[in-house]
Formats: structure tokens, C-alpha cells, sequence
């Protein structure tokens, strides 16, 4: 009886445990620079370009998901045998890392160093994990760096 408890044990234990494995995917995008192009601002991810220009200095920045200050409003409709009942829930908006968003922090930067051009643009995803109250949380984030010119 005992041999027959420790086997279906042993199968129980083996049947049970599973690998989670990652889903098939494909992420992928564009990014325009046309908005820069109209305001005559040159932006190229190639670092040689066929004109003469001046290196101003280099611009990165980073932007990380994560909660805004602006707050959000939910409804919840709480179904109850007698009273249903409904609960407002305001909580923080969550903002994704955007590269748009890197990109025009990075323009404004150039523009305040007085370039009007970025060359050797590199726009680089983030994956890490924090560790708060105890609980590790992933964080995704962006980081766009260049050179500022001026042509």
C-alpha cells in the first residue's frame, strides 16, 4: 500500500509541474521623423552624412512606464442578492514608454544647445525589474541618444 502511495505521490508531483513557456509574437512599428523634417530639423540614425556640420553635443534620454499624477475614475458595479450596489475606484493613470515622446524630448534638447540636426540616432528598449515593498515589478522603458549638429 505504501509503495502505490509513494508512486502516485511521485506521478502527482511530475504531472503537476509545468513550464510556462513565452507566446509567439511579433512587435513591430514604424517611427516617422517627418514631423522634425517640417520644422527643418535633419535627424538620421546613419552617423556619416554627405554635408559639413559642427558636432554641438551629444542628447540621450530615458523614459520608463509608469503612473502619471493624473487620476482616473472607474465604475464597478457590485452585483448583490438584495442591493446591487456601485463603488468608484480613482486610481493613477499608467503612461507606457513611448519612443514619439523620446524623440521630442531629445529635439528640445538639441534646440536649447542651439543644433538643428541629430546624427547616429540609437533608440534602445529597457526591460528591468524593481523591487518595491517587497514585490519585484518590471519596468519597460526607452532610451534615445544622438549627436546634436549643426548644419
Amino acid at each position: 500500500m505504501k509503495k502505490i502511495l509513494v508512486v502516485f505521490v511521485f506521478t502527482a508531483l511530475f504531472v503537476a509541474c509545468s513550464t510556462i513557456m513565452p507566446r509567439y509574437s511579433i512587435i513591430s512599428g514604424t517611427i516617422d521623423y517627418s514631423y522634425f523634417t517640417k520644422k527643418g530639423f535633419f535627424i538620421t540614425e546613419s552617423n556619416s552624412v554627405s554635408f559639413e556640420y559642427t558636432p554641438v553635443g551629444s542628447v540621450f534620454t530615458t523614459i520608463y512606464s509608469g503612473e502619471t499624477n493624473e487620476t482616473g475614475k472607474r465604475e464597478l458595479v457590485v452585483k448583490d442578492d438584495f442591493y446591487p450596489y456601485k463603488i468608484y475606484i480613482t486610481s493613477k493613470k499608467w503612461k507606457s514608454a513611448d519612443v514619439d515622446d523620446a524623440l521630442l524630448e531629445i529635439y528640445n534638447q538639441a534646440l536649447n544647445i542651439g543644433a538643428n540636426g541629430i546624427i547616429n540616432l540609437k533608440i534602445q528598449n529597457i526591460t528591468s525589474s524593481q523591487q518595491i515593498n517587497g514585490q519585484s515589478i518590471s519596468c519597460d522603458g526607452i532610451t534615445v541618444s544622438g549627436m546634436a549638429i549643426k548644419k
